[in-house]
Formats: C-alpha cells, structure tokens, sequence
C-alpha cells in the first residue's frame, strides 16, 4: 500500500510538472528563442498603463506597447513582464518583433529573455525534490 501511494504520487507530480511545462513555460520560451534567432528590434512607445495585484497583494504594472515594423505597418502588444514602477506613458523601449508575425513581440532586455529559462530551472528542481522525498519518506 506505501509503495503504491509513491509511486502514485511521483507519477502525479511529474505529470503537473509536464501539464504545466507543455501549456505555459515551453510555448512561451520557444517563442522568446524565435525571437532572439530571427527578430527585429525597433522602438516601441508605451501608449497605456494597466494596474493590477499581485500574488502578494503588491501593485504591479502591465504596459500596452505599440511599434512600426519594417513596413510602416503599426502593431501593439500587452506586455507579459511586469513592472513594479508604473511606466509613463509616451515613453519609448526597445522591442523586439517577428518580423513574419509582428503579433509576436517582446520588450528587448536580459529579463524578458532570462527569466523563463530560470522559471523552468526552479520547476524542475523543485519537482525532483518534492519526488526524492516522496521516494525517501516512509510511511
């Protein structure tokens, strides 16, 4: 019965640890490292400011930002990075676009780029610890 509860419980992390991989933090990384192979970087103008809470109950900010591509062509896009300053609106970042789906865009920094890689390090780190003490606990 305590053999069948781990083994139970192993196979149920891993499949939220790869539920949760395959549906948010792959997709996303995939199409940051897109970006990174065969974007175009320009200037992008922050043209609204969106308010929200968060996990902890601190304010934090998303940024509407719109840009030309190589056409002239204009696009916006909601940031997924947060800010925890309130960004001004009018003021310019530097973006980066997919110059063959200008939909797909990202403000050009080290975090944007960065942080999914260091969020799918700690997930799978934590979740070989959470299955090592399943496999070491004795019940």
């Amino acid at each position: 019965m305590n053999l069948f509860i781990s083994i139970l419980a192993v196979i149920a992390s891993i499949f939220i640890l790869f539920k949760y991989l395959h549906s948010n933090l792959i997709p996303e990384i995939v199409t940051l490292f897109n970006l990174l192979l065969n974007g175009k970087k320009t200037l992008g103008e922050i043209i609204s400011v969106d308010q929200e809470k968060g996990i902890d109950g601190s304010v934090i900010f998303r940024a509407a930002i719109k840009f030309y591509d190589n056409l002239g062509k204009e696009f916006s896009f909601l940031t997924q990075f947060q800010f925890m300053a309130k960004p001004l609106v009018g003021s310019t970042l530097r973006i980066i676009y997919d110059p063959k789906n200008p939909k797909e865009a990202s403000i050009y920094n080290l975090g944007t780029f960065l942080f999914p890689l260091l969020n799918l390090f700690l997930l799978v780190f934590a979740s070989v610890i959470i299955i090592v003490t399943i496999l070491k606990f004795e019940f």
